[in-house]
């Protein structure tokens, strides 16, 4: 009846509207507003708990802890008092709206809600009839429309209108990423001005992109999308108790919006029970930002380097399109010949909620840095499979990446790929490709490669193919000598400190083979063995290969291999 009463009020008012006759309209919204928050605090959903524990920040009178980075909070479902009231709320913001069209807060307020209620179409509607449509607000709440809609692209657009239409000073405010490069050097990047951070900044999103499978950068959209959130919630009542505002940006913009409430009660030595609000952000945490090392130096990032679930996350965030991120099980070779380079990758995105043959989209990249363009690979195909890549003569950011077709699952590794341009007078070697089966042995690269094992792992008693290439014989052919050994590496900080500085007692091969092997005139000299692993216990091990001509130049190359009593995947 009261939302009734309200909207009937405000079509009351016929052009021309006068100033009191607006702020009377303003009025009965932020009254509105004001009693749906009061709904929606009145009706959390309330359980009864114990000590909150220990905080891992504590701002002002409120704690933060990070919990379990795995644990997924799931908002119950809101009570039909919290959805008809805010149904109410957004017929009044929509019929204020169209009364009073270039009012930035009502525009804000009726894109926010109607996100909130998932009515992303209506919302991007919404926003398209914010006036005046060039004000870089109304472009802001186009690309938190989008964003919503889950059209990174247009939502990164939108922000790139918006920061466009921006003064000097507000551009700068929000382009900036100290709050998601804490541990950058001042003169780093946080006492630059704005143009000189501007290089920083592409690179940085460039790297914090979840999925270069996907188009846009879902990441750089939803960071701009939590500061057009701040600006709602600064100018609102909120869930949140008051004394949470002053805090309020910083947070918003490491965690994003939060997915729901809950109403604690506390046993409590004065007042017997006391009822406390608990946020509660999206999980599980996945961290997408690169941290300073590898924005300063590219060919310094390490398959372990991006990690996407690191303790104690001072960021989070979950893209819509995968329940579950990780990283990937691969395997990643790189072969050379007289055309140029070839990159072979395997990869197995399987677990016990994703078969290996279940649809997925795969993508293989490869890119300089973030000006240049990227060479890729994109193909639907099972969730465990292999690409190959011509990849230029030079290093790069290697990314390969899976997404489950199904929503279920996504993951990638990335590294810098070091490549360079191999000396037709140098002996030189391929890495070695790990194959899924023993025999029959394949003779060239386009026989190996469907052949890939999908991760450096072997089970216990397997017995594993084996297939590299050597580079470099000239003229005519001539006798190669080949050897390949098997190390494991012994467990234990103090033997691989000792290892590592020299101190420790040679390695014993537990595999140790040698043979001839003719080269071929001109060409690549493909080479292929089946080891087996039968007598080798699980661990970590590595795989020397060396090849010597009777010049005496030699070559080498290894790969890391874990034997297990069980690889984990289905067969």
């Amino acid at each position: 009846m009261l939302a009734l009463t309200l909207v009937l009020a405000v079509q009351s008012f016929a052009p021309p509207v006068t100033q009191a006759d607006s702020q009377a309209i303003l009025n009965r919204a932020r009254a509105a507003q004001a009693a749906f928050e009061r709904t929606r605090r009145d009706h959390l959903h309330a359980v009864f708990g114990g000590s909150s524990g220990p905080c891992d920040e504590r701002v002002g009178n409120h704690c933060f802890t990070y919990g379990n980075p795995n644990d997924v909070w799931n908002p119950p479902k809101e009570s039909d008092e919290v959805l008809m009231a805010r149904d109410s709320l957004i017929t009044l913001l929509s019929t204020a709206a169209r009364v009073l069209p270039t009012n930035e807060w009502l525009a804000g307020q009726r894109v926010r809600y109607m996100v909130e209620e998932h009515a992303t179409s209506s919302a991007r509607a919404a926003a398209g009839d914010c006036r005046p449509a060039r004000a870089w607000w109304c472009e802001a709440l186009v690309g938190y429309a989008a964003h919503a809609a889950e059209d990174y692209v247009a939502a990164e657009a939108a922000y790139d209108r918006a920061l466009a239409r921006m003064e000097g000073g507000q551009r700068c405010q929000w382009t900036n990423i100290t709050l998601l490069l804490p541990h950058a050097p001042r003169d780093g990047y946080r006492d630059l001005d704005c143009r000189q951070r501007d290089s920083v900044e592409r690179r940085f999103w460039w790297l914090a992109d979840p999925l270069y499978l996907t188009p846009g950068n879902e990441r750089r959209s939803e960071h701009f999308s939590r500061l057009v959130h701040v600006r709602f919630e600064q100018d609102a009542p909120s869930v949140s108790p008051d004394s949470w505002k002053d805090f309020l940006a910083p947070w918003l913009i490491r965690y994003g919006r939060p997915a729901g409430w809950e109403r604690i009660a506390r046993p409590s030595p004065s007042a017997g029970v006391s009822l406390e609000t608990v946020t509660h952000y999206q999980g599980p945490t996945f961290v997408f930002e690169p941290r300073w090392p590898a924005i300063r130096r590219l060919d310094s990032i390490a398959p372990e380097t991006l990690l996407l679930q690191p303790e104690a996350a001072r960021t989070s965030y979950l893209p819509t399109y995968a329940a579950r991120f990780d990283s990937l099980r691969y395997q990643v070779a790189l072969f050379r010949s007289s055309r140029g380079a070839a990159v072979v990758v395997a990869y197995d995105l399987s677990s016990d909620s994703l078969p290996a043959d279940a649809h997925a989209l795969s993508g293989l990249f490869l890119q300089r840095n973030e000006l240049a363009d990227p060479v890729s690979l994109r193909v639907e195909q099972p969730a465990a499979g292999v690409l190959r890549l011509a990849a230029p003569e030079h290093g790069a950011l290697l990314s390969l990446e899976a997404m489950a077709l199904d929503g279920k699952r996504a993951g990638r590794v990335r590294y810098w790929l070091p490549i360079t341009r191999r000396d037709p007078g140098t002996l030189s070697l391929s890495d070695i490709l790990l194959l899924s089966r023993g025999e029959p042995l394949p003779q060239t690269l386009d026989q190996a490669t469907p052949l890939a094992r999908r991760n450096t792992a072997a089970r216990r008693g397997e017995t594993v193919g084996l297939y590299w290439e050597v580079y470099g014989s000239v003229g005519e052919a001539v006798p190669l000598t080949v050897s390949l050994t098997l190390f494991k590496e012994e467990a234990g900080w103090l033997r691989r400190a000792a290892r590592a500085v020299g101190l420790a007692a040679k390695e014993r091969p537990r595999v140790s083979l040698g043979w001839k092997q003719a080269s071929r005139a001109g060409e690549a000299t493909p080479g292929a063995i089946a080891l087996d692993l039968a007598g080798n216990r699980p661990g970590r091990y590595t795989l020397r290969l060396q090849v010597t001509d009777p010049a005496g130049r030699m070559a080498e190359t290894q790969r890391d291999l874990t034997i297990v009593e069980n690889d984990g995947v289905k067969r």
